[in-house]
C-alpha cells in the first residue's frame, strides 16, 4: 500500500473496520492523518512553501469529500495500526484512546528510514514516538536517547524527557515528551532567545580539550580524505579554511561543547513564550562553541526565505553585533560550522554530493566569504 516505505506497511494494515485515516504524499515525504481529530492531526505537518499550505488547508476543508481528495493527491482508507506498537505507547503514556499521526520521509537514505508518530488526545499532544527497522537509524536513536538523558542529568531545561524504548519484531520504538501546545506554528525568526538557549547547554558542556580528541577532528579530518569529490574552486577553498581553522585549534587546547546538529526553527517550539527544542538525533559533544547558533541562522535563511549565499551574508551582518556579545570571533566559528556541514553531508550522502549540489554550492560560497574575512582581518591585526 505504501509504495517504497516498507515500515509503513508494517505499522499500518488495511482493515474496513477499523479508524479512517488520509493518506497524502507531498515533497516525497508521507503523512498518515486520523480523520476523527484531523485538525490536531495536521499540527505536525508544518510546510514552508505556499503549495504546501494550500495543501495542508484544502485536505482540511474538503476532508469529507473523497473525490477532491483524489484530485489532491490523497487516498481516505481505514488503517489498523500495529496492537504491538499502539499498546506499547499506551503504557508508556499511561494515557488509553490516544490517536496517532504518522509521517516518513524520503527513503532514499537508510538515515531516513523511520518513521515519527504524533501520540494525542481530545486534551491535547501527549509525545512523540520514532520507529524504524534500519540498524543505521537504531544506533542514531540509542544516541538521542542516551543523549537526552545525559543532558536532562545536568539539569538542561526545555528539553524531551525519554518515556521508553523497547524492540518489537525488529522494530526499535523510541517514545520521547513533549510540551508543545496545538496550533503552535513553526516560527521563521532569529534573535537573543535563540542564542540565550544555545548558551544555556554550552555552559553546562563546555571543555577544554586537545582538538585530535573531539568529535569536531574527525569531520575535518575525513573532509581532507575526501577533497577529491569536490570540483577545483570547493577544493581550493576548503583547503585554505580548514588550514586556517586548523592553525588555530591545533596550537592549544580549546573550549567545545555540545552540539545539537539540527537546531533549526522547525526542531523547535514555543510553549508560554519559552524556546523548547527537540530532535537531537545529530548532536556531538565536543564541537566549537556556538556553532549551533550558526546552523539555525544559515538553514533558517536558505530553507525558510530561499535565501542564495548574498542574502545569506546580509543577514548574518544584520546579527553579527548581537552574536558577538556571546561568541568570541564569530567569522571564525561560522568557518568552522561550513566546514561541518559540508564534511556532514558527504559522509551522510556516502560521497554523492551531486543529490545535493545546490546546498553544497551555497555553503562553499559562504565558506568562501567568511574566509576572506577573517583572512583580512588576521593581515589587519598584524
Amino acid at each position: 500500500m505504501f509504495a517504497s516505505k516498507e515500515l509503513f506497511n508494517r505499522i499500518f494494515k488495511e482493515d474496513k473496520s477499523q479508524k479512517e485515516y488520509i493518506i497524502f504524499n507531498h515533497s516525497d515525504k508521507t503523512w498518515v492523518m486520523p480523520t476523527d481529530s484531523l485538525r490536531m492531526a495536521f499540527d505536525m505537518y508544518q510546510p514552508s512553501t505556499f503549495k504546501g499550505k494550500m495543501l495542508k488547508k484544502l485536505i482540511i476543508i474538503f476532508s469529507s469529500n473523497s473525490k477532491i481528495l483524489y484530485k489532491l493527491g490523497c487516498i481516505k482508507t481505514r488503517l489498523q495500526m500495529d496492537n504491538r506498537v499502539q499498546e506499547y505507547i499506551e503504557n508508556a503514556v499511561d494515557k488509553k484512546n490516544i490517536s496517532i499521526a504518522a509521517y516518513m520521509g524520503d527513503t532514499t537514505t537508510k538515515q531516513n528510514n523511520k518513521s515519527t508518530l504524533q501520540v494525542y488526545d481530545k486534551e491535547g499532544l501527549i509525545c512523540y514516538a520514532k520507529v524504524t527497522e534500519e540498524k543505521e537509524v537504531k544506533k542514531i536513536f540509542s544516541h538521542e536517547i542516551e543523549t537526552l538523558r545525559f543532558l536532562n542529568n545536568l539539569g538542561v531545561d526545555n528539553i524531551p524527557k525519554v518515556f521508553g524504548e523497547c524492540e518489537i519484531d525488529g522494530m526499535s520504538i523510541f517514545v520521547q515528551s513533549t510540551t508543545k501546545l496545538p496550533g503552535e506554528k513553526v516560527r521563521i525568526k532569529f534573535g537573543q532567545r535563540q542564542i540565550e538557549f544555545i548558551k544555556s547547554i554550552t555552559e553546562k558542556t563546555k571543555k577544554e580539550l586537545n582538538y585530535q580528541e573531539t568529535d569536531y577532528y574527525r569531520y575535518v579530518h575525513y573532509l581532507k580524505e575526501n577533497l577529491k569529490d569536490f570540483n577545483d574552486k570547493g577544493q581550493n577553498i576548503l583547503e585554505k579554511a580548514i588550514t586556517y581553522i586548523e592553525q588555530i585549534l591545533g596550537e592549544k587546547e580549546h573550549g567545545y561543547a555540545f552540539f545539537h546538529g539540527d537546531f533549526t526553527p522547525w526542531n523547535v517550539y514555543y510553549t508560554d513564550n519559552q524556546l523548547y527544542a527537540f530532535d537531537f538525533e545529530y548532536c556531538y559533544h565536543s564541537m566549537p562553541e556556538y556553532m549551533d547558533i550558526f546552523h539555525y541562522l544559515t538553514q533558517m535563511s536558505f530553507l525558510g526565505y530561499n535565501n542564495g549565499t548574498g542574502a545569506t551574508v546580509h543577514l548574518y551582518k544584520k546579527y553579527r553585533k548581537l552574536i558577538g556579545a556571546y561568541v568570541k570571533d564569530p567569522d571564525w566559528t561560522y568557518m568552522c560550522y561550513l566546514v561541518w556541514i559540508i564534511s556532514f553531508y558527504h559522509k551522510r550522502t556516502k560521497g554523492k554530493i551531486s543529490h545535493v549540489a545546490d546546498k553544497v554550492e551555497y555553503w562553499i560560497s559562504l565558506l568562501e566569504y567568511m574566509y576572506i574575512v577573517c583572512l583580512k582581518d588576521m593581515i589587519y591585526c598584524k
